[in-house]
């Protein structure tokens, strides 16, 4: 239950607290009114409106955290029962949650909100996303987040892939082969290197690859095929392209060409968790993409110590010490738990037993500490293990600021928002498989489920005509003209094809009714309205006139359909919702006549 008491005067209560708030910035002592909101499901006492009026909260926060169920402390922390701004703004060392500054707000959001993006809060959100993305639930336990796959290769086979002079290079510093690499650098000993690179070199699989002839003529024709393949959808080559898949500029350096050819059939026999789509290569093609990997994705590498013959118990010491297993797996160490702390709690961890070793220039606060600790986990004492993941600020920030939210505090459950169920979309049959095969969920979104790189396909069966997708999938071909393509020519079967389009044309489809035939005599009428009255071509080209700020339109009618396109223009958000369009609804007849324009 929640009361507002309001202190005037004769309540012996209230009579304990001095009703004189000291205000530092002013050299006079004010009377004012005391106000408190007296919370008992949160145990909390709130004055802070003695002198925060609500109105002068930010919106929109307030509309759905009204401050007599909310209060204020349990977003803001700090003492709310002090009675003079020194206390209840300024560290205490005797209270145990103070004050909460700017961004680190967001942390408190996490008591309530279980969502994985929270509206309005992007540091929270895109901390809990750093945390996951590179693996520190490998070595530090979250009870909220068991259960989470590993995010690097699989190591069981690794001798079978790579060479020793690659592999001392990258445990030495991975960034260098790879600035955009999850791996942190552990700053091995030079000896840790040396008997680790020895002992990995030995997991090999049962059957290794055959060795490949690539011959360095056939590089020139793989390097067409590459490019055909648009494998820079998702890798990047020389500072360019996608960021889905690792770097490949010195990719030849690093692999054997049999494992690569077998990786080429089929990326899933040596790693199931692959995100890599199976091209569909035949033998030939995939000699010529060895060729060219061998032979023009190289990089001069220094010459590296022979790999040391140490001890395999010697190796799994070094695995163990610095939890390799909590990201990879690895023979041996399938049932080996986390070796960093439990991080459940940590937001409450007083200042008192953080370790800030001779560091005395850091400020003696939970956040600074914490903040230090992401930027150089070992500047606090030598004999400290955890890696060095080269966090800018703005990231150590974020993964801070979700750190910070992992309190043991509870809330009871009246207060807490769950997101109704949801079911993630799983497409199932034939279709479901091509989808596995060809990661189109790691570009497209379908039904909520899915990337945001491409165009969202829940809808695509009543947008796209069936003709021009067959034609698409077989030839991917721009659409935006001054857009790159992206999407990957995968070499599909006809078969494949047509249960793509049978799927998107039974299964992802809208109701559009009342669309009716567009007669081909509005043309005129559509054209007049098109460059005229709603002047779209001051966003969209067509021929050669038009701007460029959104798709191109020359041939949209051999694309869209005629319903789609009528729907579109009568109302394009309730098609899609966070499209750029402006909606500009217009009439039936007028709609009919520009899509006339545009279709035919």
């Amino acid at each position: 239950m929640i009361r507002h008491w309001t202190a005037l005067t004769g309540t012996l209560l209230l009579a304990a607290f001095s009703v004189v708030v000291y205000r530092e910035a002013r050299p006079e002592w004010r009377s004012r009114e005391l106000k408190q909101i007296v919370n008992e499901d949160l145990a909390s006492v709130d004055r802070c409106s003695t002198c925060h009026p609500e109105q002068a909260h930010p919106a929109p926060w307030l509309e759905h955290h009204p401050a007599e169920r909310f209060g204020c402390t349990i977003c803001h922390e700090g003492q709310g029962r002090a009675t003079t701004a020194r206390a209840a703004h300024r560290e205490d060392p005797s209270w145990p949650r103070p004050l909460l500054p700017g961004v680190w707000l967001g942390a408190t959001c996490a008591r309530c909100h279980e969502e994985n993006e929270i509206p309005y809060e992007p540091y929270l959100s895109d901390g809990r996303k750093l945390f996951l993305a590179t693996g520190c639930v490998g070595c530090h336990e979250v009870a909220a987040l068991r259960g989470v796959a590993k995010i690097g290769p699989d190591l069981r086979h690794i001798g079978s892939k790579v060479n020793a002079q690659w592999l001392q290079a990258w445990l030495k510093n991975p960034k260098n082969y790879q600035p955009r690499t999850r791996m942190p650098n552990f700053q091995l000993s030079e000896l840790e290197i040396v008997v680790l690179t020895s002992y990995l070199l030995t997991l090999r699989a049962p059957s290794p690859p055959s060795p490949f002839n690539a011959p360095p003529s056939l590089a020139a024709e793989g390097g067409k095929l590459f490019r055909e393949s648009r494998c820079v959808s998702c890798h990047s080559l020389k500072g360019r392209g996608g960021k889905l898949a690792g770097d490949l500029e010195c990719f030849g350096s690093k692999a054997d060409p049999g494992w690569v050819a077998e990786y080429l059939e089929d990326p899933r026999r040596h790693f199931p968790a692959s995100r890599m789509p199976r091209y569909r290569f035949d033998r030939q093609q995939i000699r010529t993409l060895a060729a060219y990997f061998a032979t023009e994705l190289r990089c001069q590498q220094d010459p590296a110590p022979e790999p040391a013959p140490g001890s395999p118990a010697e190796a799994q010491r070094i695995i163990r010490r610095y939890g390799c297993h909590g990201c990879h797996e690895i023979p041996g160490f399938e049932k080996a738990g986390p070796v960093g702390a439990e991080l459940d709690g940590y937001a409450d961890k007083p200042i008192d037993r953080l370790d800030f070793g001779n560091r005395s220039k850091i400020g003696r606060t939970w956040q600074e500490w914490t903040f230090a600790k992401l930027k150089k986990p070992r500047q606090f004492r030598e004999t400290l293990k955890m890696p060095d993941y080269d966090f800018d600020d703005q990231e150590a920030l974020n993964l801070a600021v979700f750190l910070r939210s992992l309190t043991t505090r509870a809330i009871p459950a009246a207060y807490r928002f769950r997101p109704g169920p949801n079911a993630p979309y799983k497409p199932q049959g034939a279709f479901g498989r091509l989808v596995e095969e060809l990661r189109c969920l790691d570009c497209h979104r379908i039904r909520g489920s899915g990337g945001s790189l491409a165009p969202d396909l829940s809808l695509e069966g009543s947008r796209v005509r069936p003709g021009w997708l067959k034609e698409f999938l077989k030839n991917p071909q721009p659409i935006r003209l001054y857009m790159e393509e992206r999407m990957p020519k995968f070499r599909l079967a006809p078969a494949e094809i047509d249960t793509i389009v049978n799927y998107l044309g039974t299964v992802l489809v809208v109701d559009l009714p009342g669309a009716g035939v567009i007669p081909r005599e509005l043309t005129a009428k559509g054209r007049k309205l098109y460059f005229e009255k709603y002047a779209c071509q001051a966003c969209h080209q067509r021929g050669e006139q038009g701007g460029a700020i959104g798709p191109e339109l020359t041939a949209v009618g051999k694309r869209l359909t005629p319903q789609w396109l009528f729907y579109y223009l009568r109302d394009s958000h309730r098609l899609v919702g966070d499209v750029p369009e402006p909606a500009l609804k217009l009439p039936e007849e007028e709609a009919r006549a520009v899509a006339a324009f545009l279709g035919y």
